[in-house]
């Protein structure tokens, strides 16, 4: 049996996951941020999230939902924060934009947490 994803309601608290799935929605957050930054023409290093912003040239939708609207990929990147910075690659850089990804229980295991607050 299988899980079904949550049905969000843009109003009241966003749904509890349990942890596989909350782990599968950030993993393919992660490789879709990945194969996306890969694809790109980004030099790595990047130092701030003006530079990360600047370099995203096709903004996509990810598997990252908050209340019912998908975030994208500029989204995620843009509530990175400064100490998150310089990225050196663009695996490092998938993982701290997963981590943006708002969960309930918080972010995956060595990402930042940078759930809007």
């Amino acid at each position: 049996m299988s899980e079904k994803e949550p049905v969000y309601s843009t109003y009241g608290d966003s749904p509890r996951y349990s942890q596989a799935t909350e782990e599968r929605i950030l993993e393919r957050v992660k490789s879709e941020a990945q194969e996306a930054l890969s694809s790109m023409d980004i030099q790595f290093p990047v130092n701030n999230k003006h530079e990360l912003l600047s370099a995203i040239a096709v903004d996509r939708p990810t598997h990252c939902h908050y209340y019912g609207r998908t975030l994208t990929l500029k989204e995620l990147a843009g509530s990175l924060r400064d100490d998150d910075f310089p990225l050196r690659d663009a695996a490092q850089a998938a993982i701290a934009i997963a981590g943006a990804c708002p969960m309930p229980s918080g972010s995956p295991e060595g990402a930042p947490d940078t759930r809007p607050v």
